[in-house]
């Protein structure tokens, strides 16, 4: 099961290696692409486990 700081490291590895010497605006702009695309999983993941609580409410009647 992935933790969004599983995600983080996942993402930081990924994409790390290609920002060797980046200027601060491009930096900043990558810094908010991963906090954006980790806010994007963090969320999906909530939705997805509330839908699954949500479905398995619907047999317990």
């Amino acid at each position: 099961m992935d933790t969004p700081a599983r995600s983080v490291a996942l993402v930081l590895n990924t994409w790390g290696p290609l920002c060797l010497c980046p200027s601060e605006d491009e930096q900043r702009a990558a810094q908010a692409q991963i906090k954006a695309l980790v806010a994007r999983m963090v969320d999906q993941k909530a939705e997805g486990e509330a839908a699954a609580r949500d479905e398995s409410s619907d047999f317990e009647d």
